[in-house]
């Protein structure tokens, strides 16, 4: 659809303004000066939601709540099956899968 080969998804993070918690200090303070949680979706070509995790306080950087999210896990160990690299179309040396 996206004549994007071998692409896995999209995937990126938005912060969702929330009150400030009872007692809960500058956890959930974030750059924007707002309280957040953060929610990180992947998508595929179609828009489907192929990946959610909500819950990590607005403070953590998007690389931050990627780094401690099972999704970051399972693609370090392979657990998705993402298939072998292979080549573009018309093209003869393998490219690796990738998530932009």
């Amino acid at each position: 659809m996206w004549q994007f080969p071998n692409c896995i998804g999209a995937l990126d993070g938005k912060h969702i303004v929330m009150q400030k918690p009872a007692h809960s200090g500058s956890i959930s303070y974030n750059y924007k000066q707002t309280f957040s949680i953060v929610l990180m979706v992947m998508v595929d070509a179609n828009y489907k939601f192929i990946y959610a995790d909500i819950g990590c306080n607005g403070r953590v950087s998007d690389d931050g709540v990627f780094q401690n999210c099972s999704l970051s896990t399972t693609l370090e160990t392979n657990s998705l099956n993402i298939p072998k690299p292979k080549p573009f179309p018309g093209g003869d040396k393998p490219v690796p899968f990738v998530v932009v």
